[in-house]
C-alpha cells in the first residue's frame, strides 16, 4: 500500500523563521488548495495543502502523523495558494496568516439567494482607449484622466471581458467608494454583481465566495480584501486610486497593500491590470520610464511625456487666511464665501472638505489653560456638538459635557480648532436658503443614511456637501463646480518622505469630483505644501522631476525599499531599550546593501496608553527581507514588534 507525503500550511500564525508547511501521511494524493484537519501538537486544527510529494512505500522509515479529515478538495485554487506565498514572502508574514484571509468563516444559515432582475444588455461601440488596451500584448496599464472618461473606459473593458466569459475585479480604497461604483455598474450590466467589504455579513460573504468560486458571479466590486477571493477565471483587475493610503492594511499582520496584492493577483491569473487615477504618481512615472507600465490618457489631456501631465487640472486657487481669523465667519474666507455664493445663485453644487470630524480639534480649560486629553491615548479630546460630549477619535473614551477638568477641577472650557460640524454650522448660517449636508465618519456609521445622502446629492437635492475626504470619494457630477479644502494643514505634512505625494493625491481626489471647468480652492495660513507652487504654475512635470531626483538622492522609493520596524509597550523605558537592542543587532548583522536608521520616537508618541519606537531599514527594491542578512534578526523579534514593508508613513 502506498502513502503520500502531503505538505500542509496550518491556518495559524507561526514565527516567520519557522517552517510554514508541515508534512503528513495520507493514502491518496490531494490537490493543492485542499482544506484538511491535521494534528498539530496537542490540538486539531485546519490547514491548506500546499504541496504533494511523490508516493512513497508504506515501509518508509519516515515518522509522520496522518491527516485526520479531508474537509474539501480544491477548497482554494492553486492561484490563491501562490498569491498567499507571494504576499507572505514580500511582507515577511506567516503563510498561515495570509491563507486564513482566503478562508471564509462558514455559517450554518446561509443568506438566501437573491433573484437578480435581468436587464437588457447594453451594447455600444467600444471606445478607442479600451480597444487600445484590449489589443495590446502588455498586461499592465495606468489610465489617467477625469472620472467620467475613466468610468466609460472601465465599462467598455468590463463588457469586453464579460463577452469572453471572464471575471472582473474592481478594487476601491474605501467601503463607501465601492458602494458608488457598485451602483453605477449595476445600472450598466445584467449580470449579478458582488459588493464585498468588511461590513457585509458572514452569510453574505459565504454566498458571494461560493458563487465567485463557481464562476456564477462575473463582476466583483471590493475593498482591498477582494484580492483574496477564489476567482474561477479572472480576466481583468481594475484598481481605482491605487495611491490611496486606505489600500494599506495598518492594524494586523500581514500589513499588505491591496494595490500591490492586485498586481500579484493579475500576474498569477494572467489577467489584464488597469491602475487608474486622475494622474500618475511618481512611482508610476518611474515604472513607465523603465517600460514596466504603459500610461494611457484620456483625449482631453495633453500627452504626459511631451507636455504637462495636468494641463487640464481644474483651476487651483490657494487662499491665504492671514487676517481672517477674527472674522465672525471664520474659517469661511471671503473668497470661499464668494465662490459658495456663486454656487448657490447659479444652482450648481459644491463639496467642502475638512479632514477632521467633530465640532473642534481641542478643548482648553479656562482656569489652568491645559487641554482636555484622553487618559488612554494622551491625545486631545474632541467636542461633539451633535452628541453634547467630549470623546477621543482614537479609542472609545467619552466624557460628559458637565465633567470637570481632571487637572484643576475647573468647569469652564473653550473650544478651539475646526471640525466638520463647525464648518457645517457656519455655512448653514451664511447661506440659510441653501441645502447643506454633512458627510463624515459619524454620519457614515449608517450605510442607509450614507446611501440616502449620496443619492440625494447626485440627484441635485443638496447644494453644499461638507465632509472628510475619506467620506467623499467616487462622487462625480457635471453639476459640481467647486471643491474646496478648509485647511491647508491637510496638505502641509513635511515629515514623511512622501508628504508631497500624499498632498497631490488629495488634490487629485478633489479634482476627480469636478469637470475641468470647475475650481479647486485651498485655504491655508502658511501656503500649505510647496506642491501648490507647481500646481498654480501648471508645472507638475517639474514637480515630478524634482521629486524623483530628491528620492534618488536620499534613498527613498522607488529607488530603495523601506521596511519600518515598530515596538510598542506600556512602558516608555522598555520601548526605548528594546529598540536600541534591536538596532545594535541589525547594525552588526547588516552589510553595505542595507541602511539602518533609528531608533526614533513615533509621531503619535503615546496612543491608547502605548509608547512606540521605530527603526527604518532601506534596501534594494528588488529584494525581500528573506533575501537579506538581517532576516534572522527581524524574524527573531519578540512580542510587541511589528514589521511594515512599504510603509505609508515612516513616522
Amino acid at each position: 500500500m502506498k502513502k503520500y507525503i502531503i505538505q500542509v500550511a496550518p491556518l495559524v500564525p507561526l514565527p516567520v523563521l519557522r517552517t510554514q508547511a508541515f508534512s503528513y501521511w495520507h493514502g491518496e494524493p490531494l490537490p493543492v488548495g485542499t482544506l484538511v484537519s491535521i494534528p498539530f501538537y496537542f490540538r486539531e486544527i485546519e490547514g491548506i495543502v500546499v504541496k504533494v510529494r511523490e508516493d512513497i512505500s508504506s515501509k518508509s522509515s519516515f515518522k509522520l502523523k496522518n491527516i485526520r479529515v479531508v474537509r474539501e478538495k480544491k477548497f482554494l485554487s492553486e492561484n490563491q495558494v501562490e498569491l498567499a506565498r507571494r504576499i507572505a514572502e514580500y511582507y515577511f508574514s506567516p503563510l498561515g496568516s495570509v491563507l486564513k484571509l482566503m478562508v471564509p468563516k462558514i455559517v450554518k444559515k446561509q443568506a438566501k439567494d437573491k433573484k437578480v432582475a435581468k436587464k437588457a444588455i447594453k451594447t455600444g461601440k467600444i471606445g478607442e482607449i479600451a480597444l487600445k488596451m484590449l489589443k495590446s500584448d502588455k498586461a499592465k496599464f495606468f489610465l489617467a484622466g477625469n472620472a467620467k472618461q475613466r468610468e466609460k473606459t472601465n465599462i467598455d473593458l468590463i463588457r469586453s471581458y464579460l463577452k469572453k466569459n471572464k471575471q472582473c475585479l474592481v478594487l476601491a480604497p474605501e467601503i463607501f467608494f465601492s458602494q458608488s461604483i457598485f451602483d453605477k455598474l449595476s445600472a450598466e450590466f445584467s449580470e449579478e454583481i458582488a459588493l464585498v467589504h468588511s461590513k457585509i455579513t458572514k452569510g453574505q460573504y459565504c454566498e458571494f465566495w461560493k458563487k465567485i468560486k463557481g464562476g456564477q458571479i462575473k463582476i466583483v466590486i471590493a475593498s482591498k480584501m477582494g484580492i483574496f477571493l477564489p476567482f474561477a477565471d479572472l480576466g481583468l483587475v481594475i484598481v481605482q486610486e491605487g495611491q490611496d493610503p486606505s489600500f494599506k492594511q495598518w492594524k494586523a499582520m500581514p500589513r499588505y497593500n491591496g494595490a500591490r496584492g492586485a498586481e500579484f493577483l493579475a500576474q498569477i491569473s494572467g489577467a489584464k491590470l488597469v491602475l487608474e487615477s486622475f494622474a500618475p504618481s511618481v512611482e508610476n512615472l518611474y515604472q513607465s520610464k523603465r517600460g514596466d507600465l504603459d500610461i494611457i490618457e484620456t483625449k482631453w489631456r495633453s500627452d504626459l511625456h511631451d507636455g504637462d501631465p495636468i494641463s487640464r487640472l481644474p483651476k487651483l486657487e490657494v487662499v491665504a487666511l492671514e487676517g481672517e481669523k477674527k472674522n465672525a465667519d471664520f474659517p469661511i474666507s471671503k473668497e470661499l464665501y464668494s465662490r459658495l455664493a456663486e454656487i448657490v445663485n447659479s444652482k450648481k453644487q459644491a463639496v467642502v472638505f475638512m479632514n477632521r470630524r467633530g465640532f473642534s480639534t481641542r478643548t482648553i480649560c479656562e482656569n489652568c489653560k491645559k487641554p482636555l486629553k484622553c487618559p488612554k491615548c494622551d491625545l486631545a479630546l474632541v467636542f461633539s456638538d451633535e452628541h453634547s460630549e467630549y470623546h477621543c477619535l482614537h479609542c472609545t473614551f467619552k466624557m460628559d459635557l458637565l465633567s470637570s477638568c481632571p487637572t484643576c477641577g475647573g468647569f469652564q472650557f473653550t473650544h478651539r480648532g475646526i471640525g466638520t460640524q463647525t464648518v457645517e454650522k457656519k455655512i448653514k448660517r451664511l447661506f440659510p436658503s441653501a441645502r447643506v449636508v454633512r458627510l463624515d465618519a459619524d454620519v457614515m456609521k449608517s450605510q442607509a443614511k450614507y446611501k440616502t445622502i449620496l443619492k440625494d446629492f447626485l440627484a441635485g437635492g443638496i447644494d453644499i456637501l461638507v465632509g472628510t475626504q475619506s467620506a467623499i470619494k467616487g462622487i462625480y457630477s457635471e453639476n459640481i463646480k467647486l471643491a474646496a479644502s478648509i485647511s491647508g494643514k491637510d496638505f502641509a505634512d513635511e515629515i514623511n518622505f512622501n508628504s508631497r505625494a500624499l498632498a497631490l493625491s488629495r488634490v487629485f481626489n478633489m479634482a476627480n469630483l469636478i469637470n475641468e471647468d470647475g475650481v479647486l480652492l485651498v485655504q491655508s495660513f502658511f501656503g500649505g505644501s510647496s506642491l501648490f507652487d507647481f500646481l498654480e504654475k501648471k508645472e507638475l512635470k517639474k514637480y515630478f522631476a524634482q521629486e524623483l531626483a530628491m528620492r534618488k538622492r536620499l534613498g527613498y522609493p522607488p529607488f530603495r525599499k523601506l521596511v519600518k520596524l515598530s515596538f510598542r509597550d506600556k512602558s516608555e523605558k522598555k520601548a526605548a531599550s528594546e529598540t536600541r537592542k534591536a538596532f545594535d543587532l541589525l547594525r552588526t548583522t547588516g552589510n553595505n546593501m542595507v541602511e539602518i536608521i533609528g531608533p526614533y520616537i513615533s509621531f503619535s508618541g503615546q496612543k491608547k496608553g502605548i509608547y512606540t519606537r521605530n527603526i527604518l531599514i532601506k534596501c534594494d527594491p528588488e529584494k525581500n527581507i528573506s533575501d537579506l542578512p538581517i532576516r534572522a534578526v527581524i524574524g527573531g523579534l519578540s512580542k510587541g514588534w511589528s514589521v511594515d514593508v512599504d510603509p505609508i508613513s515612516i513616522m
